[in-house]
């Protein structure tokens, strides 16, 4: 290999890496904060059963909660997870959250108490369309 070649492929080398290590795990919004892949769902002025810190770890407290299948009785869902949720109020609750998918891809998210199961909010569905321009 030609040694004039050395510093340059170096020098490639070193952007990649300070571009790849300056890349966040987290997505940035335009007012600067930063959204990880496990949001918490605001559920307004709703109050669950069972408090839970913003630092809680699920596995800690998933043995307070309803089963799936009980969380899922009535439902058509097609998914179902124990995750946090937080209030007007700052509180965090543990709540499950349903899936259900239409055949015309539309979603519906249904969030439930995970003490009761009863629901805490409205019904949040998103219409079945476009993605970037592409038909989904």
């Amino acid at each position: 290999m030609n040694r004039m070649y050395i510093p340059a492929i170096t020098l490639s080398a070193m952007a990649v890496a300070v571009v790849l290590g300056s890349v966040s795990p987290a997505f940035s919004s335009s007012d600067g904060e930063s959204y990880t892949r496990n949001w918490v769902i605001s559920i307004g002025d709703a109050v669950g059963m069972i408090e839970v810190s913003e630092d809680t770890s699920i596995d800690d407290v998933r043995d307070q909660a309803i089963s799936e299948e009980e969380a899922k009785d009535g439902y058509d869902a097609q998914k179902a997870s124990l995750t946090k949720a937080v209030n007007d109020s700052d509180q965090y609750f543990l709540v499950w959250k349903l899936i259900e998918r239409a055949e015309t891809n539309t979603v519906t998210m249904y969030v439930l108490d995970a003490d009761t199961g009863e629901q805490l909010i409205e019904p949040i569905t998103k219409e079945g369309g476009t993605c970037g321009g592409k038909q989904s």
